[in-house]
């Protein structure tokens, strides 16, 4: 009976043993799936997406402004060549002689696929290991919406039909933008 005993004890430190070499997974990885996001030309925390109609975004936007007074931020912009739509939280763009294409670059100054704004370098970068994407230094071709494009970095990864730019200056995230590639 000794031996039995003996041998069970064993064995159950052995298993005991045994999990004390495995290392926990991270499951502390941004969790927003950036790829079906992007491909579908969306920000989840957007409430617009590549391509939306841009009359029912300054409808909704107009609309917004009268119900919420001075609270919310509509402004639109017409540039050389494209027309900017603003509502403080987001800026919309799109191409001056097709807007019946509907929105084409969507910019986010705050959080964007999980990721909050003052977010490293290092983090959006483990979020895309898995994926082709250059960096770049910081510019007025690849982030003309930038008022200061010295110091900086852009991440830029293509997906499909779209791209998705990460801009960081010293090293923290700063804005996020979705565009359709072909457009831009």
């Amino acid at each position: 009976m000794k031996k039995i005993l003996s041998v069970l004890i064993a064995v159950c430190m052995v298993f005991s043993f045994a999990g004390c070499g495995e290392k926990e997974k991270n499951t502390d990885t941004n969790v927003i799936d950036i790829e079906y996001y992007v491909s579908l030309g969306q920000m989840p925390e957007c409430g617009y997406q590549l391509g939306y109609d841009v009359e029912t975004v300054k409808s909704d936007l107009s609309a917004l402004v009268e119900t919420e007074g001075s609270e919310a931020v509509y402004e639109v912009t017409e540039g050389e060549n494209n027309v900017l739509i603003d509502n403080g939280d987001f800026c919309y763009y799109y191409k001056k002689a097709n807007p019946e294409k509907g929105v084409s670059y969507i910019v986010n100054y705050g959080t964007a696929y999980g990721f909050d704004t003052g977010a490293v370098i290092v983090e959006v970068k483990d979020a895309l290991a898995d994926f082709e994407y250059t960096e770049e230094p910081l510019n007025e071709n690849n982030a003309f919406f930038m008022f200061d494009t010295s110091n900086g970095t852009v991440i830029k990864c293509n997906f499909e039909n779209n791209t998705v730019l990460f801009v960081f200056k010293d090293n923290a995230l700063c804005a996020t933008a979705l565009y359709t590639t072909a457009d831009w």
